[in-house]
């Protein structure tokens, strides 16, 4: 999902300039609906996440809701415009969807994916962005 939101942010944005005056944010502020305008906090440009109140690299924990097809609730961490920390989001009623770890931009950690009725679904785990066993991630994170 933190995928998809990057890409079509990516595409509304190619229409802008990237000059001092940030008008491709204005153009970004105008199409968005208002449940979009509560969910979206930050727009990625050139490889960097941009906090679209300040419209700097985005740092710390952002809150996002109604985001999505289901309504999902977000949280996701960043540090310097990079993903850096803890993405979970949520289903409707609340249960912990999905939790993954990033360090730095990358997926770093184990990522824990659960079924709405909370019962874990899967775990997989990621190493500096790239897929690991379970065993390389219990060494790595001892």
């Amino acid at each position: 999902m933190k995928h998809t939101l990057a890409l079509v942010l990516m595409v509304f944005i190619s229409f802008g300039t990237f000059a001092d005056e940030p008008e491709y944010l204005k153009d970004f502020k105008e199409v968005l609906t208002d449940i979009e305008k509560t969910c979206y906090k930050v727009v990625l440009r050139d490889g960097i996440f941009f906090d679209l109140e300040t419209n700097k690299p985005a740092n710390g924990k952002y809150l996002m809701k109604e985001c999505g097809p289901h309504n999902l609730k977000l949280t996701e961490e960043y540090k310097n415009g990079k993903s850096h920390g803890t993405f979970d989001t949520y289903f409707e009623n609340g249960q912990l969807f999905t939790r993954e770890h990033y360090k730095d931009g990358q997926l770093h950690g184990i990522r824990e994916s659960y079924l709405e009725d909370g019962s874990l679904y899967y775990k997989i785990c990621h190493i500096e962005g790239m897929l690991k066993t379970m065993e390389e991630c219990i060494n790595t994170f001892k």
